[in-house]
């Protein structure tokens, strides 16, 4: 279930699209190609990588990541898939 509201109908234009998450803790973000997200706006992320400080990646694949923890989204800088 997406639900109403500005962000969920800019989330669904995004599905399919490679997307930056700032998350709350520190220099932490994670990139990934936004698959699905809930009313919570929890997101599903495939090809994700986590970064730390701008500069060490981490790859896991598909990931979810919890809506209270995310401080922004953003389209990536690089979009093309992998």
């Amino acid at each position: 279930m997406k639900g109403n509201g500005v962000f969920n109908s800019i989330l669904e234009r995004m599905i399919g699209e490679r997307i930056h998450v700032e998350l709350k803790d520190d220099g932490v973000s994670v990139e990934g190609f936004l698959v699905d997200f809930d009313e919570k706006m929890n997101l599903v992320l495939e090809a994700a990588e986590e970064i730390h400080n701008g500069h060490q990646r981490i790859r896991y694949g598909r990931v979810i990541i919890r809506g209270s923890s995310i401080v922004s989204v953003r389209p990536a800088a690089n979009s093309a898939f992998p």
